[in-house]
C-alpha cells in the first residue's frame, strides 16, 4: 500500500486521528495558506536589545513602526514607552513618555497619534511624535481589572476602554472623556474582549473570579444614552479571554478548563465563531499522561488581525514527557474557505521560549515578548540566505493506521519531497509508533537527514545512520524538520501487513 499526502492546507485537527486533508497534529513555524501544496518556512528569529527596559506590550503605530510599554532603564517604577525607529535596529526610548507610577501592560493603544495605557488610578496619555506639553496623568480612574485592550470603533473613531464591568470612551478631539460610558449591570463579571462588529462594540464579558462556569458577549451599539445593551449571546462554558473581527465574524478564544487548580486529567482551548449563531471551530487539548497536571493558558495580550488571520497567543504544556506547544498561534482561512489553525511563529529559534506575551507583526517582521517581560526576539533581518532560516519549521502527521489499527504493519519505505534543496537546507524524518504514540512522548526515532543540494525528494528503505529496519507498527505518525530554507512539498510512504486480522 503507498499513501502520499501533497496538500498541507488544513492546518492543525482537533482529532489526531481524523482523516482530515491536509490536516495534521502540530504544524508550527510554516506558511501553509500562501501555497496549499506546500509548506515553506519562515525566517528565523534573534534576540532584540531593550536596555533592559521591561517591555511587555506591543504594537505596530500608525507610522508603521514598532512600539513598547515598558519601564524607566534607570528607574524601573516609571512607565515608559520605546520605539524602534528601524525594524533591524535598537529601541529607543520616545521623548515625554514617562509615567511617575507603575503600569499596567494590559492595555496599550493608540488613537490619533497619541498612546494610552493604565497605571495605577491613572488612564496615561502619551504623544507618539514626543510633544512634551502632553499630560500624562490623563484622566483619574479607580480600576480594579483590567483583562483586555481598547479599540478603536472605525464607524466613529472613538476610542472605547474597557476596566472592570465598564466601558470609558474618548472622542476624536482627545479630550472628551466618559468614564462609564456604558456600566455591565452585573458587576460580577468583568470585560475581557473588546472589537468593533459591524455598528455594534462586541464586549466579553466572564466572571470576575474566573470561574469558567460560562461567559457571554454583548453587542452594544455604543450609544452611552441608553444603559442597556443590543444582544447578549451565551458563549458558553469557559472563560471567553480573546475576542476579534475576522471577516465580520466573531472569533472568541475561551480557557474551558478555567485555572490550573480546577484541572486534573485535562485542559482544553476552545475556539468559537458568531455570525447570527454560535458554533465550535477548534479545540486545543492537552492530557495528562503521566504525573504532572496539564496546563493550557491564553494570554489576552496577544490579539490582533494581520494579513486577514487573527493571531493571538497559547501555552500548552504536556504531562511529563508530553511536549509542549508555544507560540504565536494563528486562525484564518483557507482557499476553500476553511477555518485553519498553527503555532505560525515561534518566538525563539531553539523553542527555549515558555510563554509569547505579546507580539506584533509589521510587513515581514514579527516582534516578540517571551517568557518575561523585556525578553524580546524580532524576525531575522539577514540578507545572505545560509542565515536566514535559523529557526526549526515542524510538521507532525496524524496518527496513521492505514485504514486498520488491529492489524500490524510493516514500512517498507518512505520519501519527503522538497522545492530543490538550497545550499544550507536541511530536512528530517522522523517516525514515532504506537507506545510513544499514545503517551505522546517527545520520542522520535530519526530515519533520515537530507542536506543534498537541489535535490526535490529523498526516500529511505531503512534506518540511514544504522542500516536498521524501519519498523513494525498499528499506528505511526511522522515529524518533518525543516531549517535552511527547505520548503516541503509532500510525503509518501510505503507499507504491508504482515499479519491478517483476528476475531
Amino acid at each position: 500500500m503507498e499513501t502520499k499526502i501533497n496538500r498541507f492546507d488544513g492546518g492543525m485537527s482537533d482529532d489526531y486521528r481524523s482523516n482530515m486533508i491536509g490536516g495534521c497534529a502540530v504544524l508550527k513555524h510554516f506558511d501553509c495558506l500562501t501555497k496549499s501544496h506546500s509548506l515553506t518556512p519562515f525566517r528565523g528569529v534573534v534576540a532584540d536589545t531593550t536596555g533592559q527596559s521591561k517591555i511587555g506590550n506591543l504594537l505596530v503605530g500608525t507610522d508603521g513602526l514598532f512600539y513598547g510599554l515598558g519601564t524607566d532603564v534607570n528607574n524601573p517604577t516609571l512607565g515608559d514607552i520605546y520605539k524602534k525607529a528601524t525594524f533591524s535596529g535598537s529601541w529607543a526610548e520616545l521623548n515625554n513618555s514617562k509615567s511617575a507610577a507603575a503600569i499596567e501592560y494590559t492595555l496599550f493603544v493608540e488613537q490619533q497619534n497619541y498612546f494610552y495605557y493604565w497605571k495605577a488610578a491613572y488612564l496615561v496619555k502619551c504623544d507618539r511624535t514626543g510633544v512634551a506639553s502632553v499630560n500624562n496623568t490623563f484622566q483619574n480612574v479607580v480600576w480594579t481589572n483590567v483583562r483586555t485592550n481598547g479599540v478603536v470603533h472605525p464607524k466613529d473613531g472613538v476610542l472605547y476602554i474597557p476596566y472592570d464591568n465598564k466601558i470609558a470612551t474618548l472622542q476624536t478631539d482627545g479630550t472628551t472623556f466618559n468614564a462609564t460610558a456604558l456600566t455591565i449591570p452585573d458587576s460580577r463579571y468583568v470585560i475581557t474582549g473588546l472589537t468593533p462588529y459591524g455598528n455594534y462594540l462586541a464586549i466579553a464579558i466572564t466572571p470576575v473570579n474566573n470561574s469558567p462556569i460560562g461567559s457571554q458577549v454583548l453587542l452594544w451599539d455604543r450609544d452611552s444614552s441608553i444603559a442597556t445593551v443590543s444582544e447578549s449571546i451565551d458563549w458558553g462554558t469557559g472563560i471567553l479571554k480573546v475576542l476579534n473581527n475576522i471577516d465580520g465574524y466573531l472569533i472568541g478564544i475561551s480557557d474551558a478548563g478555567g485555572s490550573s487548580s480546577s484541572v486534573l486529567d485535562r485542559d482544553m482551548i476552545v475556539i468559537k465563531v458568531y455570525n447570527g449563531g454560535l458554533r465550535l471551530l477548534k479545540q486545543v487539548s492537552t492530557i495528562k499522561k503521566t504525573t504532572t497536571t496539564p496546563d493550557a493558558v491564553i494570554n489576552p495580550r496577544v490579539n490582533f488581525i494581520f494579513g486577514g488571520k487573527m493571531y493571538f497567543s497559547l501555552t500548552i504544556t504536556g504531562g511529563s514527557t508530553s511536549p509542549s506547544l508555544n507560540g504565536l498561534w494563528s486562525i484564518g482561512k483557507n482557499k476553500e474557505g476553511q477555518y485553519v489553525l498553527s503555532v505560525e511563529r515561534v518566538a525563539t529559534d531553539d523553542n527555549s521560549e515558555t510563554a509569547v506575551l505579546a507580539a506584533a507583526i509589521m510587513g515581514d517582521y514579527v516582534s516578540a515578548v517571551h517568557t518575561t517581560e523585556g525578553t524580546l526576539t524580532i524576525s531575522n533581518s539577514e540578507t545572505l540566505l545560509a542565515n536566514i532560516f535559523t529557526a526549526t519549521s515542524a510538521c507532525e502527521s496524524l496518527i496513521i493506521n492505514d485504514g486498520d489499527s488491529d492489524l500490524t504493519k510493516k514500512l517498507i519505505g518512505v520519501t519527503v519531497m522538497t522545492e530543490p534543496l538550497p545550499a544550507a537546507g536541511s530536512v528530517v524524518l522522523k517516525y514515532r509508533t504506537d507506545e510513544a504514540i499514545a503517551l505522546n512522548t517527545t520520542n522520535w526515532t530519526t530515519i533520515y537527514t537530507n542536506t543534498t543540494d537541489d535535490s526535490i525528494s529523498h526516500g529511505a528503505i531503512n534506518i540511514e545512520s544504522s542500516g536498521a529496519n524501519l519498523p513494525q507498527y498499528k499506528e505511526i505518525q511522522f515529524q518533518i524538520l525543516s531549517t535552511g530554507g527547505a520548503v516541503i512539498t509532500g510525503l509518501k510512504w510505503k507499507s504491508e501487513v504482515i499479519d491478517k486480522q483476528l476475531y
